[in-house]
């Protein structure tokens, strides 16, 4: 199987730390480059008005890079659930799902055959353009391999959402195993790998760990839903829509 570079980046969004051409889907692993073994800042105490010690908070970045640490210090996802492998990286995913494209090509989503998506995504979210990542149909040396939507977000915080209807069996998530885990939405049996925040997001509206993906296995591949610094609520209500429009 061969899939075009339009299609991996579709796919392995996940993959934006690695590949991804945008600062904002490069969803960065810690703040400003720093080492893995960031730890949140303790406290200090400082003498106050009357001579006793007060506590300072540490800040919100500290504690971000915390979170992501000790996410990051967990077992990997690697291996297949319900029919579609998810590897660790790019890298380490089997031969066997890689596939090449000499030429590639956006089409218009008439054209997108057993890969449309006959559903209204509702507000707060709005269709998007980006000149990285081309919505519509997409063929691969002249056959039709998939279709991928964009949408943003911009309350509680500025995010994004994408959907990709296509006949890959994986995508790669550089995950804890224990954020990997079985749903129903819409009535179908998907993947989801959730934030490693609670909630889907962070309040201080930083993109650090915000990744978060809902995939339907489908006869043809997968229907992958991802998120970025999405709240939960909003991003299940599209899995419910999506399931809904897909079901058979």
């Amino acid at each position: 199987m061969r899939a075009p570079p339009l299609v991996q980046l579709a796919l392995c969004t996940c993959l934006f730390a690695e590949v991804a051409a945008t600062a904002f889907f490069a969803v960065r692993e810690l703040r400003g480059g720093e080492s893995d073994q960031t730890q949140a800042q303790a406290p200090v105490e400082s003498p106050g008005a009357d001579g006793g010690p007060t506590t300072s908070i540490p800040d919100r970045g500290a504690e971000l890079d915390a979170i992501i640490a000790a996410d990051k210090a967990k077992p990997r996802f690697h291996g297949e659930i319900l029919g579609l492998f998810i590897p660790s990286s790019w890298d380490a995913l089997p031969p066997e799902y890689k596939w090449n494209c000499s030429s590639y090509e956006t089409l218009p989503y008439e054209q997108g055959g057993q890969f449309s998506l006959a559903a209204t995504i509702p507000p707060p979210f709005v269709g998007a353009q980006k000149a990285d990542f081309p919505a519509g149909a997409v063929a691969c040396d002249g056959r039709l391999t998939g279709a991928n939507w964009a949408y943003r977000i911009d309350k509680p915080c500025p995010g994004e959402l994408i959907i990709s209807r296509n006949d890959g069996r994986y995508f790669a998530a550089d995950v804890a195993a224990d954020r990997v885990k079985t749903i129903e939405v819409g009535g179908r049996q998907a993947v989801y790998v959730e934030s490693v925040f609670g909630g889907g997001f962070d309040s201080s509206c930083s993109v650090l760990g915000a990744r978060v993906f809902i995939a339907i296995p489908e006869p043809f591949g997968v229907t992958r839903i991802e998120g970025y610094n999405l709240p939960t609520a909003d991003l299940m209500e599209v899995g419910r829509i999506v399931g809904e429009a897909t079901k058979q």
